[in-house]
């Protein structure tokens, strides 16, 4: 709907759904519902009177839920198609997003005209900041530079050690000053500088006379304006109870702190991380690397951080964590603290040392802080001096809690955008589920040319923020590269690792490398979100040196089919290399003949598995004839979803006529929660779970043990004739098989056939057994020839004995 539908035309659309749907024309009718509710939603935002507003929002539910009543009551209705990748689309994401924490934050175009002119003081209209517990105790007052400060100045060579923080708490954000100016002086460049408005001729920063101040953000996927006036906090004796100057006379840092402040809430700043504030105030991408986290790589992250840092491409900050001081020698390091790295070295004998700088002065109330402050690096004549710390490399990895990078984006020639939004109100409680997690696909395009035989495309996903104070939300991105071969599609080597660890930060990196001279290929991308909260946007962005383009949005399928289930300690075996993968839940996949959907003739399969954000999943699509898969090969593979990944997985296959079997697993035995299946199809096809070995039988189970050359041997008495089947399985990898004999003549009964080293060990098939007495012989062959096992007899009568011999 264009921006001019009124509301009758919504009405009309309604009317004639409402027709179709009672003439049984139910794809017409769900199409028209679905135009409707879109028209009345556009009315919505549009019209300015709000009873109008909310009349057009209660129509627009009312005609999406009779769009979800004929979905649900014909599951294969016609889809309407939306390209989520239009123009008008990706603008209504990003104009959700331009009010933030109440302050609004319109899209930038340019600067406001008037910045500089003369005339009338301006005052903020969305009133004075909301001060910190620490401003207010010391009773600051709003004051104006231009009535304390004689000569008044905006980054008049302002060097980074004249930074000086005061008692708000936004050390990440005075941080990344210091490494901004750092990088500026260094490299001759303002790439990393905030850029604060009005501009004078030289295009620097320069004195408003009406004191009326534009910060240009990048926040919430684009660029915006956050308007200030040039009142700041002073104590009574006039001087500055914000970020400031070490000489008191340049006010730029102040007036950046305020605007930025202002769009985070208020001086009662609550903390962020540098990699965070750089991102919005200078758009450089953010890299926070926790160091205690089993994914850190010193070695790798220095050879980035050195040649980085020296070329100009990055600036960094490291972090303290909640633990006490850290006391090395005369050096005392704040717990929760942020601290400027302006140096990355490595000297001539191999040592590696990174400089940090602290930018916090030491307030004059005489507080234990303030004590260790003033003592924070070693004695020097010269006062800046004092205040950098040379740390080496490794001793920085156990010092600190997180290294938060920023890389300038000009490293990449190419750059693709897109914004979302995960679970839309208007959707019902099934899809909302579904829209959490998003898929993506960028389609690359080699080089022949390409100087280097491999080069990366890194993907930035940001979570868009309303409310920067709200907590418990969480994002992860998984990305996956395809290069077309479908051997590669149905690897099985990466199924037994995990990727995409949820976070509560609002941004993820994530980097994959791919061959440049013929990377033709496809990377997947999965972007998922766990929270409570409707209508949360979101902004994908891949840099690369490789062309790339946007490989359209999924195709919809006609028909799906949602499972929901449990894994629990019976029904959760874990990962293909454990003995317990066989049972895992496990659904039988039934194809009909066709040869209407593709060339082949083949069907389209989509396989979704949703579970909690802390249990890594996989779905795997094998040749398993619809029956329970005991054991995993490469050739039993048909496709696969990938490494584990955390609440959410996905695969695509396109089988043939036939049954095949699907199998879902979590990482772990221990992984246990609720889970979701949703099987999606370009034609209907039967999806029904598959029972557990022995489902419907009793079981017994003994453990036994292979020592010194000992073949233990059980007694199995059944009082009545009955169904049988037996399996060993040893606790550790060996070759074993299980024999069953007549206790009187030996004769076989039943047999495993030749060794195995299979996972799940080996087990008969099964017999219909006379009442009697049978010997169970379980055997180990190959080099130790001992071990421990399990043994089970599943029988479909009670009462049955097995004991050792």
């Amino acid at each position: 709907m264009n921006s001019t539908t009124t509301q009758s035309e919504a009405k009309n659309l309604y009317a004639r759904a409402t027709r179709a749907e009672l003439a049984k024309d139910l794809d017409t009718a769900f199409r028209l519902y679905v135009e409707a509710g879109s028209a009345f939603l556009n009315v919505s935002r549009t019209v300015a009177h709000a009873r109008t507003q909310e009349q057009a929002r209660q129509d627009a539910a009312r005609a999406l839920e009779r769009a979800e009543l004929i979905k649900a009551v014909k599951p294969d209705v016609a889809p309407v198609r939306r390209d989520p990748f239009a123009l008008e689309e990706q603008q209504l994401v990003l104009k959700k997003g331009s009010v933030i924490n109440g302050v609004a934050a319109p899209l930038w175009t340019t600067a406001s005209p008037g910045l500089g002119a003369a005339g009338m003081l301006f005052s903020d209209p969305d009133g004075m900041l909301e001060l910190s517990a620490e401003q207010k105790e010391a009773g600051v007052v709003w004051r104006r530079p231009s009535e304390v400060l004689a000569n008044a100045k905006i980054l008049s060579d302002l060097r980074p050690e004249d930074i000086a923080q005061r008692v708000v708490a936004d050390c990440s954000l005075c941080a990344s000053i210091v490494v901004s100016l750092l990088h500026s002086r260094s490299h001759n460049s303002s790439a990393a500088l905030p850029s604060l408005h009005p501009r004078g001729p030289d295009g620097n920063p320069c004195i408003s006379p009406t004191g009326r101040y534009e910060l240009k953000v990048l926040f919430n996927g684009a660029h915006r304006q956050v308007m200030v006036d040039d009142l700041l906090p002073f104590r009574p004796d006039n001087s500055r109870m914000c970020m400031t100057s070490r000489g008191e006379w340049d006010i730029w840092p102040s007036l950046v702190e305020k605007a930025y402040l202002k769009l985070m809430g208020g001086y009662d700043f609550p903390g962020s991380n540098s990699s965070t504030d750089i991102h919005a105030l200078a758009g450089w991408i953010p890299d926070y690397l926790e160091v205690k986290s089993p994914s850190f790589q010193r070695e790798q992250l220095w050879s980035r951080l050195s040649r980085g840092f020296n070329d100009g491409q990055c600036i960094l900050t490291v972090g303290t964590d909640v633990r006490p001081l850290a006391d090395r020698g005369r050096v005392k390091l704040l717990p929760s603290h942020c601290y400027p790295v302006i140096d990355v070295k490595e000297t001539e004998d191999g040592s590696r040392w990174l400089t940090i700088l602290d930018s916090w002065l030491p307030t004059d109330n005489g507080t234990e802080v303030d004590a260790l402050l003033d003592e924070l690096s070693l004695d020097g004549e010269d006062d800046n001096q004092r205040r950098s710390i040379d740390i080496a490399w490794d001793d920085a990895c156990t010092l600190f809690g997180c290294v938060s990078v920023s890389w300038n984006p000009v490293m990449f020639k190419n750059q693709l955008i897109y914004h979302g939004v995960w679970k839309a109100a208007h959707l019902s409680p099934a899809r909302r589920d579904e829209s959490v997690h998003q898929t993506l696909r960028i389609r690359l395009e080699g080089t022949k040319d390409a100087e280097r035989p491999f080069e990366e495309v890194w993907i930035l996903l940001t979570r868009h923020r309303t409310d920067t104070r709200r907590s418990s939300e969480f994002i992860s991105l998984h990305a996956e590269y395809d290069d077309g071969h479908p051997e590669a599609r149905k690897n099985i080597t990466d199924s037994a690792k995990t990727q995409g660890i949820y976070t509560d930060n609002p941004h993820v990196l994530v980097r994959v490398t791919v061959p440049s001279p013929n990377a033709s290929g496809t990377i997947s991308l999965n972007l998922s979100y766990d929270g409570s909260f409707d209508g949360v946007g979101f902004t994908a962005i891949a840099y690369s040196g490789l062309g790339m383009h946007w490989d359209g949005p999924l195709r919809a399928l006609l028909f799906d089919l949602r499972i929901s289930g449990t894994l629990t300690t019976k029904t959760s075996g874990g990962n293909y290399t454990l003995p317990s993968y066989m049972i895992n839940p496990q659904y039988r996949i039934r194809v009909p003949a066709t040869t209407q959907d593709g060339p082949s003739g083949k069907t389209r399969i989509e396989a979704s598995l949703h579970a909690p954000r802390d249990v890594p999943v996989n779905v795997m699509a094998t040749w398993g004839r619809g029956e329970r898969v005991f054991d995993l090969a490469q050739s039993d593979i048909i496709a696969t979803s990938g490494a584990y990944t955390y609440g959410f997985s996905r695969l695509s296959a396109d089988l043939p006529q036939g049954d095949f079997t699907l199998v879902i697993s979590a990482f772990s035995p221990t992984h246990l929660g609720e889970f979701s299946l949703l099987v999606c199809s370009s034609r209907w096809v039967e999806v029904d779970p598959i029972p557990q070995e022995g489902a419907g039988m009793f079981v017994k189970t003994m453990r036994g043990e292979w020592a010194n050359g000992a073949h233990p041997r059980y007694s199995l008495e059944l009082p009545i004739p009955t169904d049988v089947k037996i399996r060993l399985q040893p606790h550790a990898l060996a070759f074993v098989r299980i024999g069953l004999f007549l206790a009187i003549g030996g004769t076989a009964m039943a047999s495993s056939g030749a060794f195995t080293d299979a996972r799940s060990g080996a087990a008969t098939a099964q017999v219909v057994l006379r009442a009697g007495q049978y010997i169970i012989e379980p055997e180990v062959n190959g080099p130790g020839g001992g071990g421990t096992f399990s043994l089970m007899v599943y029988s479909k009568s009670a009462g049955i004995s097995l004991a050792p011999l």
